[in-house]
């Protein structure tokens, strides 16, 4: 279609209608740049789902060991410094002939134990980057190419959290006897931290403090009827009588 315009001039051409004009160069940049955007994003999600699992696991059992080591390093520290024995955290209270009527532990004594030892347990727990090396078939996947290829290194932080109980333990250790422990138990919660996110983990060690055995008085005799049957406790009762 020719377009003559008024007053003479060259005659102009318009498009024929159905028919779109080419995109300036900066929109056809732009649309390309939005697609390759999408695509990465597409990309990074995908490939995000398939690294998380594999960093996490390795990361969370690098984290578990180191987190055993520094709560045994720090028990061993504060016994070698501040030796506890049973006699100061405990008071056996007994009678005119010797036999233990009560036992005591000193709270004081124990609770101090517990600050020191919450404390160098966390300072052990301040850990360092962990470098996790990761086959690059594990992240692509398949069981073809597990353990295969270079090695890609992540950088993991780690930081954890402590908490110290003291428990009493009394187990059986003969006739009239009673083996008293002290146990600490130290709950440590261990966090990886990721790129975009963080995983959980808990090692709980427990450490015997102290420990004695208790004697009681012996009896003359001692009849244990577990396993027999049910009228042989009262047949051996009425021989004795």
């Amino acid at each position: 279609m020719t377009i003559r315009p008024r007053g003479g001039g060259l005659p102009r051409f318009a498009a024929p209608r159905g028919t779109r004009r080419p995109l300036p160069l900066q929109w056809r940049a732009l649309r390309a740049l939005a697609l390759l955007t999408a695509l990465f994003c597409i990309g990074f999600a995908l490939l995000d789902l398939r690294i998380k699992p594999v960093i996490s696991t390795i990361g969370l059992a690098r984290a578990k060991a180191l987190a055993t080591i520094s709560i045994t390093r720090a028990v061993e520290e504060e016994f070698k410094e501040n030796a506890e024995d049973y006699a100061d955290l405990i008071t056996l209270q007994t009678g005119k002939n010797g036999e233990v009527h009560a036992v005591r532990s000193d709270i004081v004594k124990i609770n101090r134990l517990k600050a020191r030892l919450s404390e160098r347990v966390q300072h052990n727990l301040t850990l360092d980057m962990i470098n996790v090396p990761v086959p690059l078939g594990n992240l692509l996947g398949g069981d073809l190419l597990s353990g295969r290829g270079p090695l890609i290194r992540f950088k993991l932080l780690p930081y954890g959290t402590s908490v110290v109980d003291v428990d009493n333990q009394f187990v059986s250790a003969g006739i009239n006897q009673a083996l008293h422990r002290i146990v600490l138990t130290v709950d440590a919660g261990i966090s990886i931290v990721l790129p975009v996110s963080s995983v959980n983990a808990h090692v709980v060690t427990s450490v015997v403090v102290a420990e004695t055995i208790i004697v009681g008085e012996v009896p003359e005799s001692y009849a244990n009827f577990e396993g027999l049957h049910s009228d042989a406790e009262q047949i051996v009762l009425e021989a004795l009588t």
